[in-house]
């Protein structure tokens, strides 16, 4: 079964700003992340952090205790090109493939 892009409005599910152009609310691709594994099948219904920068070993350590999956976009892969074109460096990925939010750092987590 296909995802498809329903672009969901600002809302508590997707947080968008109101003047910029950005990657919340629109589905993150389901790309080949190790030449086996998509997306998908990594994040695994949870939330993912999709970032083309490696996060500090306690950041990752946050990430992975809350239950989240941390990808690394690989330079001249899907998803680094997919940030790039977004503006992003990092994307919040909710369980259903759409992305929460997006920027260039990601968020300290409290």
């Amino acid at each position: 079964m296909g995802r498809h892009d329903p672009s969901p409005h600002r809302s508590d599910l997707v947080i968008r700003p109101r003047l910029r152009r950005t990657l919340a609310g629109r589905l993150c691709p389901n790309a080949i992340l190790d030449g086996e594994r998509r997306f998908d099948d990594v994040a695994a219904g949870r939330f993912a952090i999709v970032t083309s920068t490696e996060p500090p070993a306690t950041q990752r350590a946050d990430i992975e205790r809350r239950g989240a999956v941390l990808v690394t976009a690989e330079p001249g892969g899907e998803l680094h090109q997919w940030l790039r074109t977004g503006g992003a460096r990092v994307a919040i990925v909710r369980p259903d493939g759409t992305v929460l939010s997006a920027g260039r750092q990601l968020p300290a987590c409290h």
